[in-house]
């Protein structure tokens, strides 16, 4: 209703000062338009300020991968009084006692819906009674003693098959049954059996975070929900493992089980399913609208020092391309140290539109590397005039370009 009133708004302001004669308008030029400026300096100003903020806003979102509604803040004074003007501004001079009314009653309405939200709406969704989901309804009973400190009374997986990209819910009953030394963290782990590490977790304080450990009374029990989701690019088929156990956040020290277990108790399995597709975990990930990565094989996923580690990429021609792309792939560690790399040119420029081709890049694992879990990136590129790299971006279903690579799984360097 603002909006619309503006626009009618501006329209009679623009007849009462002329401004919808074509002749007065030309024959006083600019000096008419100055007077008009004069005379409604406070509407420029907010007209100005918030149509560059609105404008700033746009581009920002147009060049980033997500935009933040904060970033309008600074011109809601302005808006308002745009909004109240488009109100009640073109109202007859008759209507002004009704104007004020009707101001005064939308200023009372949004006051009080800003003084209930608190209690109303943020009070409850913040609250430490936090049911779990209706999926989640069923939990088995379970016992696993964490020191001698808080006990794990139950559990529930949901679902026990899964595809990649999809989710898992996981409930969790809990009881404090001595003092709490610190304020642990609870983590849940999905475990790749054959690289012995997750490849999704979760973690989060007591009652959905809204609670330090240390303030949990001896006997208070609590229900909790985590959610999982495993990444579209695992490896499938395989048997995950779902894992559970509290840490210290500052140190990373677990709080060891009564068994001694390492402060990891093995909850249950969840079995991913191989995706629907005609290559190995197909998948669909659009690098600048020129290609797309419809699948990959890795074999094996794990070796020594040395030994050759080979992937396989299926990418799609999207468009003609004039260029020919070298495909890359690397192991590298968190300071980007690359303990394996190869670069393959393939001849992109002849595929013709739709064909998909197969790239082998084998990378054999440095002498010098050190033995952990590593993520494997690829992604292409082609040669600068200045020598450089110009790697192609992935594009989200948005339209948003990110990173000029994907990460597109782990392997393990074993001693």
């Amino acid at each position: 209703a603002g909006v619309i009133g503006f626009v009618v708004y501006v329209v009679k302001l623009g007849r009462e000062e002329g401004l919808s004669e074509r002749d007065s308008w030309w024959g006083t030029g600019l000096a008419t338009l100055f007077d008009v400026v004069e005379r409604h300096f406070p509407v420029v100003v907010c007209l100005i300020w918030s149509a560059g903020i609105v404008a700033s806003l746009t581009r920002w979102a147009s060049i980033t991968w997500s935009s933040q509604g904060r970033l309008v803040f600074t011109a809601l004074a302005a808006l308002h009084t745009l909004l109240l003007l488009g109100l009640v501004g073109w109202w007859p001079e008759g209507w002004r006692v009704w104007s004020r009314r009707l101001v005064a009653g939308v200023g009372v309405f949004i006051g009080i819906v800003a003084f209930l939200v608190p209690w109303v709406v943020i009070g409850p969704a913040y609250g430490r009674e936090r049911p779990l989901p209706p999926q989640l309804n069923n939990l088995q009973p379970f016992e696993a003693e964490f020191g001698d400190e808080i006990v794990l009374r139950g559990y529930e997986i949901v679902p026990d098959t899964v595809l990649p990209g999809e989710v898992i819910d996981v409930g969790l009953a809990w009881e404090v049954v001595g003092e709490v030394s610190r304020d642990w963290s609870t983590f849940i782990h999905l475990i790749d059996p054959v690289l012995g590490v997750p490849i999704s977790q979760r973690d989060m304080y007591p009652q959905a975070g809204l609670t330090a450990a240390t303030d949990l009374a001896v006997g208070e029990r609590w229900e909790q929900h985590y959610r999982l989701r495993v990444p579209e690019t695992a490896v499938s088929p395989a048997n995950l493992m779902v894992g559970v156990g509290w840490y210290d956040v500052r140190t990373g020290e677990r709080l060891l089980t009564a068994a001694g277990e390492g402060g990891l108790v093995l909850l249950g399995e969840v079995a991913l399913r191989a995706g629907e597709g005609a290559y190995p975990n197909p998948l669909a990930v659009n690098f600048e609208d020129r290609l797309r990565l419809v699948g990959y094989e890795l074999a094996p996923r794990r070796g020594r020092a040395g030994e050759t580690l080979a992937v396989t990429l299926y990418w799609e021609l999207l468009e003609d391309v004039a260029v020919d792309y070298t495909f890359f792939g690397q192991v590298v560690a968190e300071d980007t140290t690359r303990w394996a790399s190869a670069d393959v040119g393939a001849g992109t420029s002849a595929w013709a539109v739709g064909e998909v081709m197969a790239v082998t890049l084998p990378l054999t694992i440095r002498e010098e590397a050190v033995p952990a879990v590593y993520p494997l990136i690829v992604g292409m590129y082609t040669r600068t005039e200045d020598g450089g790299f110009d790697r192609l971006q992935r594009k989200t279903a948005e339209g948003h370009l990110t990173d000029d690579f994907l990460r597109l799984t782990v392997v393990r360097v074993d001693p």
